[in-house]
């Protein structure tokens, strides 16, 4: 027991995933010193019907376990920009920059890369800036995909994104200026997306789906061609 508590104890900003079947649960918040962002979710769609079955908690196989491997504190060094550090990849990374005018600061903080049979994660904050020209163009999936656009406006307000959106779903474009999720069905076309203006941090994840072994893949036929 004690192995368990201090594993998810860890005063640092994670995810967590939890395969079908294992046993998870009770969850205690010991103290809560600034304001955090709690969700949970499933990678199966609302069609599945949420269903638990109720365990008893045994610590008699306890040494045996490692689930502090379906924990992750950071993000594949891989996709941390610039992927390299070679004068090239930092080249190729300030052009990108140029392209769409962006003035943004951010860091990439989670993703599940490393963690094995975890589907597609990646959480963003932006802390303040803003792109001229749109990133990330049209393209679909043959998975589900959700966008979640958080605020850090604070009690006060606390459905403010603190910032604009401007997104683009199959060619129609929506401007987001409060916390939200978007779900993306599978095939269905979607982005660009620009960041018009970030006035106070915000968090920005998207998440898939019905991934096939976690592969991230485009649809077919091509995304500019309806499904």
């Amino acid at each position: 027991m004690q192995k368990l508590q201090t594993i998810f104890s860890r005063p640092k900003t994670c995810l967590i995933y939890v395969p079908k079947g294992v046993k998870h649960c009770p969850i205690r918040f010991n103290r809560i010193d600034s304001p955090i962002l709690f969700f949970t979710g499933s990678f199966e769609t609302k069609e599945a019907k949420y269903g638990r079955t109720a365990t008893e908690f045994r610590d008699d196989k306890a040494a045996e376990r490692n689930y502090s491997k379906y924990i992750s504190y950071n993000v594949n060094p891989q996709k941390a920009p610039p992927k390299d550090d070679s004068p090239e990849g930092k080249k190729k990374y300030e052009e990108m920059r140029l392209r769409s005018g962006s003035t943004i600061e951010s860091v990439r903080i989670l993703d599940l890369d490393l963690v094995e049979g975890a589907p597609y994660i990646d959480f963003v904050w932006m802390y303040k800036g803003y792109e001229k020209n749109t990133t990330h163009p049209q393209h679909a999936h043959e998975w589900g995909e959700i966008f979640g656009y958080i605020g850090s406006v604070g009690q006060n307000d606390p459905h403010s994104l603190g910032g604009e959106v401007e997104c683009w779903v199959d060619g129609e474009k929506h401007i987001i200026t409060k916390s939200c999720l978007v779900w993306i069905p599978p095939n269905l076309p979607h982005c660009p997306v620009r960041f018009a203006r970030i006035d106070k941090p915000l968090l920005w994840f998207t998440i898939g789906i019905g991934m096939k072994g976690g592969a991230y893949t485009f649809s077919k036929p091509p995304a500019n061609k309806k499904q």
